[in-house]
């Protein structure tokens, strides 16, 4: 009996191994190339990257991190039409968009590790066309393991695009900070772990579940709403011209500073929990709840003058 409880943890452990490394096989490092327009660069995920190596204008200019030495650019440019969507997905690390007058996506994607054979693990996914750009990063968990993320070595990312301004722009599960420039199109962001920042939106906006300080300046809403809840910091929403809309807010464990004025209360509250107020003439909804720290609505005037008077 007991050369028998004896075999059976070792036969275990043995498939155990077995699984282990077949398993992680797919994810085996591509052999490495050099890039021909980048000295030194060398790209271990270009096997999965759709297009060629490119020169861009955006750089990484984070500070070093000393304990994850390894480091792994990729560089693209792809053909980007106004209105398209991008798609940002499962970031380990800060997410930078610079926006412009451009109809190309500049695509610079970090990453970082402790040791070279890390990076054969969470590697970038890129999906492209005119229409949509989505990266994100692929998920190493399968199967058995599925639940045991502590035998993945640690990979850090840092994802910087540079797209046109014209743009939907999604976001989810980001570990760190998300920050945008104009965005004339819809954004909707979820499960951000950082500060989130956003120098001008145009569209219609959805902000929930931010572990961090959430700040956006709004152009003229006409029409479109805004909405922003499960934000565990501040929340401070700049507007640009007259603001009018109708604004409900819930469950606010901090202070509420309206710098904006012209606000009054709005009759027939049928709901429950809501605090329901109109500014100027009312128009489209401003919805905020669940919010730890203080809500700031103030005025803002053009993202250009803000930088030029040394603001913000």
């Amino acid at each position: 009996m007991r050369s028998k409880s004896i075999i059976v943890p070792v036969v275990i452990a043995g498939l155990i191994g077995i699984i282990l490394s077949s398993g992680c096989s797919r994810y085996m490092a591509p052999k490495e190339s050099a890039d021909t327009q980048t000295p030194g660069y060398t790209d271990l995920n270009e096997r999965k990257i759709p297009g060629e190596a490119a020169r861009l204008s955006i750089e990484d200019t984070s500070p070093a991190d000393k304990d994850f030495s390894v480091r792994e650019e990729i560089r693209r440019s792809y053909p980007l039409n106004p209105g398209a969507t991008v798609f940002v997905n499962r970031i380990g690390g800060n997410v930078k968009i610079e926006t412009a007058d451009i109809d190309r996506a500049e695509v610079l994607l970090v990453r970082l590790a402790k040791k070279k054979d890390d990076l054969q693990f969470r590697q970038f996914s890129v999906e492209q066309s005119a229409e949509n750009l989505t990266i994100r990063v692929m998920n190493d968990e399968r199967s058995l393991f599925s639940s045991i993320s502590s035998l993945l070595p640690e990979v850090r990312h840092r994802v910087f695009l540079r797209v046109p301004k014209n743009i939907v722009l999604e976001a989810t599960r980001i570990s760190g900070d998300l920050t945008a420039g104009q965005i004339e199109g819809r954004i909707d962001f979820r499960g951000i772990s950082g500060r989130v920042k956003v120098d001008r939106a145009f569209g219609q906006s959805e902000i929930y579940n931010i572990d961090g300080d959430t700040d956006i300046t709004f152009a003229p809403l006409n029409g479109r709403g805004i909405e922003v809840g499960g934000i565990a910091g501040n929340v401070t929403l700049r507007f640009e011209g007259e603001v009018n809309a109708d604004l409900r807010m819930r469950s606010v464990a901090g202070e509420f500073k309206n710098e904006i004025g012209n606000v009054s209360a709005k009759e027939g509250n049928s709901r429950s929990g809501w605090v329901q107020t109109q500014i100027g003439t009312g128009g489209p909804e401003i919805s905020i709840r669940s919010i730890s720290g203080n809500v700031t609505l103030s005025k803002a005037g053009h993202i250009e003058n803000r930088k030029q008077t040394g603001q913000d």
